[in-house]
């Protein structure tokens, strides 16, 4: 039966029109009404109900009411509730979307609540809504919602148009009161107060700001947050999240503070590009190498964009084609006002580092070890200790620490000799000194990576301490956020890329690319992206020569990835739908193009901004970013069949949704394949799953695991039931770095040993791969190579091994990159060469028109010959 929705407007005793929303019984839906009561007011009211089918597009029934009193117009409303993607066949209701919303003499306000399906809420949801003010002041807006009773999740927000806002900067204010009402007592409940400015670009990344104060409340508190509204913004939208209980959310008040800073996209000249790359590079031998307490405590993200901005302000006028014999004529008068300009900003951080040959603060230097005797109240040494990139603690095993070494007896030059690392033996080096050119610049400095220390910190201590935060900017606004819309923002985060890459990328010594060549490169490029979505773009094809496969750009929310409901495969220079979800999408056709932009360009595009290690994991990972979007959008895609082009509309679905039921629609993850033989896809069970295959594993005539992916959540333990003898992994190198540049770098390098298990496979296996194992996934092959556990079939994987690294970056992006070197085990490098398979195979066209999986036929070969 097709569900259906009935709709009641009645008049209340008191004269207030409402709204009832009843579902009928045959719907069997967990909860049984929705009651929307608004105060006295013009009431303008439409009720969708859209029921999408996994296959068809979306069906939508539309019910227009209207209701009319002598009263104003008050309020706009938006109830909405999704449900589970289930079909009605595994017994619970189709996805449905039902909205009802009114018209406000003030600005839109919506109320959105999202159920779950594990209960009949009790009370039944209801939703109110009220509008304080008639008509506000145009830049002191106010809203005031009633509570809002709801059982799972929901939210309150408005909508103002961001015209008259454009380059200020806004503080939003409210009144929060946070109850649970399911009980009749009152308990504390989470909730989020956010605010999200919307650009011209649908598609374009949203900057998304949340209350820093974000814990569990009860009772009214005052709630505040600033955000700036970029040059072409659209929207401001403001609101407030509730998981649980009710939210009273009254008095919202939008403030103007004033210019929000954000300086719009600009071209550089070739000498602020010059200046930018010596500033640059001062700071990351500063930032990550020198030990001082200042360069420790100061908020690098404020005093680079301040000082970016300084230098942006100060450097000489000239054309972005100014010739290098201009350039160079005005040199020595630009260096001078550029060297204080660099002395000044390290000052209060750094007062031990020599710019030019004079410290920041002047006789500092000779307080650094080896650069006179040892000063009074010295007790003890202090430097930095990377073990691969630790700067910013997360999920990986990279740390980077200030480290402090008891002072050694006095030598009878009465001058330290530099100490030695416990651990290497390694000669630590006190000072790092080199010339900084970029145009007509050179910048002679002096680095101290070792310094002493007293009772009161790093020697000398300066005589302000480094500010950190809003009121350190000297150069911006007070309140001034860091946004990807600001260009000294994007800079800023070009620096530490750049840097981060410099100093700590692992794999320099197995590929062949002129970094220093990207800085002044990205620094153009990030100063005239417009938005957040254009400078990840930059910063993707940054990463680009660093060849690899770990590497990317994501932003700190989390992505409402989607992707279309088929997979493709390219063969023969031509892309072809392997897989497909949808029933008027056949497996065989050929992509022909995308929202009306052929495939082909496409690729070239997404492909300029991919790294990778190998093509064949470029082409994976380039098809993934064609197919992929945002969960919702729509897309018209142009296909042939059989040399007739149709096109259809297709609505991106969760991306790993979408993986899943492909795949099983080839194949369940474990099956019998016949004649004995027993197929284990390791990319889409976890360990527990394994262990359960071991009795069938174990009387198999035959075994076939399917590598090709990334493998679940289990370690390597589970190549132990093919093992007879102990077997080692691949080799761990992480990077320690105590010098920049990379000139004084030693490797830690371990690896995983397996021992063989119980019960012992002894049935004759093939191991499946392409060039979508990386990672993990290569480990476990690289065993199965070297301890000779089967044959290999398909085709070289990724080349990208190791454990990557995370990072953020100022204005809401985020790095990740690799952050380890990985050898084979005889030593050799395995970045870029991945593994190869005993037997190579690689579809024709005719096999994936007739959607053949030609590795696996090629391994059930294999083993029939084994």
């Amino acid at each position: 039966m097709t569900p259906t929705a009935s709709l009641n407007v009645r008049a209340r005793p008191d004269t207030r029109p409402g709204l009832t929303i009843r579902f009928r019984p045959a719907v069997r839906f967990w909860f049984r009404s929705l009651l929307l009561a608004v105060f006295p007011g013009l009431l303008v009211l439409s009720v969708a109900v859209v029921a999408p089918s996994a296959t068809a597009a979306p069906q939508v029934r539309t019910d227009n009411v209207h209701a009319n009193t002598d009263d104003v117009h008050v309020g706009t409303l938006v109830a909405q509730y999704t449900f589970d993607n289930r079909a009605p066949s595994e017994g619970a209701p189709s996805p449905w979307v039902v909205a009802a919303k009114f018209r406000s003499a003030l600005h839109p306000v919506m109320v959105v609540a999202v159920p779950t399906m594990d209960r009949r809420p009790d009370p039944p949801f209801a939703l109110r809504l009220r509008a304080s003010e008639a008509r506000p002041p145009a830049r002191n807006r106010s809203i005031e919602p009633a509570p809002v009773y709801h059982w799972s999740q929901g939210s309150v927000y408005t909508t103002l148009e961001a015209t008259p806002y454009r380059g200020r900067m806004l503080r939003i204010l409210a009144k929060v009161r946070l109850a649970n009402l399911f009980d009749g007592r009152t308990r504390q409940s989470p909730a989020r107060f956010w605010v999200r400015v919307d650009g011209p670009d649908p598609t374009a990344v949203p900057l998304v700001l949340e209350d820093s104060r974000n814990e569990i409340v009860a009772g009214w508190r005052e709630i505040s947050i600033d955000v700036p509204v970029f040059a072409n913004a659209t929207h401001v939208h403001l609101g407030m999240d509730v998981r649980a209980g009710a939210v009273d959310l009254s008095e919202v008040r939008v403030v103007d503070l004033g210019p929000s800073g954000v300086e719009p996209a600009r071209a550089l000249t070739e000498d602020q590009v010059d200046r930018l790359t010596v500033l640059a590079r001062l700071f990351g031998y500063v930032r990550f190498f020198h030990p001082s307490d200042g360069a420790s405590v100061v908020d690098w993200d404020v005093l680079t964009i301040d000082t970016i901005e300084e230098v942006l302000t100060a450097s000489p006028t000239s054309t972005p084609a100014a010739s290098s014999e201009s350039r160079s004529a005005s040199a020595p008068s630009s260096q001078r006002d550029f060297v204080d300009i660099l002395r000044r900003a390290l000052r209060n951080v750094a007062p031990t580092v020599v710019i030019d040959g004079t410290a920041a603060e002047p006789g500092a230097d000779r307080l650094a070890p080896a650069g006179g005797p040892r000063p009074d109240g010295a007790l003890r040494f202090v430097r930095w200790q990377h073990y691969g990139f630790g700067m910013f603690p997360g999920e990986h095993p990279y740390v980077s620490n200030r480290v402090e070494l008891a002072l050694p007896p006095l030598p009878p030059s009465g001058r330290d000799d530099a100490p030695r690392d416990g651990r290497s033996g390694v000669e630590i080096p006190s000072r790092y000194d080199t010339t900084i050119r970029a145009g007509a610049y050179a910048v002679k400095v002096s680095v101290p990576l070792l310094l002493y220390a007293g009772v009161n910190g790093t020697l000398p201590v300066p005589s302000e301490s480094p500010t950190s935060g809003t009121d350190a900017y000297r150069h911006k606004p007070y309140g001034f956020l860091p946004v990807s819309e600001d260009r000294s923002t994007r800079l800023a985060g070009v620096f530490l890329l750049w840097n981060a890459a410099q100093h700590f990328y692992p794999n320099f010594d197995d590929i062949e690319v002129d970094w220093p060549a990207v800085l002044p490169w990205a620094l153009r490029e990030s100063a005239v992206a417009p938005d957040r979505e254009a400078f990840a773009d930059v910063l993707d094809e940054m990463l680009v020569p660093l060849q690899d496969g770990h590497a990317g750009v994501f932003p700190f929310y989390v992505d409402n990835s989607g992707h279309v409901p088929f997979d493709v495969a390219i063969v023969d220079g031509r892309v072809w739908v392997s897989g497909s979800l949808a029933s008027n999408i056949r497996i065989g056709d050929e992509l022909l193009a995308i929202d009306g932009v052929p495939v082909n360009q496409r690729l070239v595009s997404i492909g300029s901004r991919v790294s990778a290690a190998t093509a064949g994991s470029h082409q994976v990972r380039t098809l993934d970013r064609l197919l992929r979007g945002r969960i919702g959008e729509l897309w018209r895609c142009t296909f042939a069949n059989e040399g007739e082009a149709y096109s259809t509309d297709v609505v991106l679905e969760d991306t790993d949704s979408v993986h899943g039921r492909i795949a099983e629609n080839r194949r369940p993850a474990i099956a019998d394949l016949g004649s004995g033989v027993l197929y284990v896809d390791v990319t889409r069970i976890d360990e527990a799953a394994f262990r359960g295959t071991l009795p069938a594993l174990t009387n198999a005539r035959g075994i076939v695991i399917d590598c090709r992916g990334y493998p679940g959540e289990f370690g390597p333990e589970w190549l132990g039931h093919w093992l007879e003898s102990p077997a080692r992994s691949m080799l761990w190198r992480v990077p320690v770095d105590a010098a920049p540049d990379r000139t004084a770098r030693t490797f830690r390098v371990r690896d995983w040993g397996v021992a063989p298990s119980s019960p012992h496979l002894t049935a004759p296996t093939v191991f499946l791969t392409n060039a979508e194992a990386i990672s993990r996934a290569e480990t476990y092959l690289s065993i199965v190579q070297d301890a000779k556990l089967g044959t290999i079939v398909g085709s070289r994987t990724g080349g990208t091994n190791g454990n990557f690294l995370g990072f953020p970056l100022p204005g809401g992006l985020r790095i990740v990159m690799s952050g380890m070197a990985v050898r084979k085990t005889n030593g050799e490098p395995f970045h870029g060469v991945g593994v190869e398979p005993d037997v190579e195979v690689s579809p024709t066209v005719q096999d994936v028109r007739a959607g053949r999986d030609t590795v696996l036929q090629r391994g059930l070969e294999v083993l029939k010959h084994r």
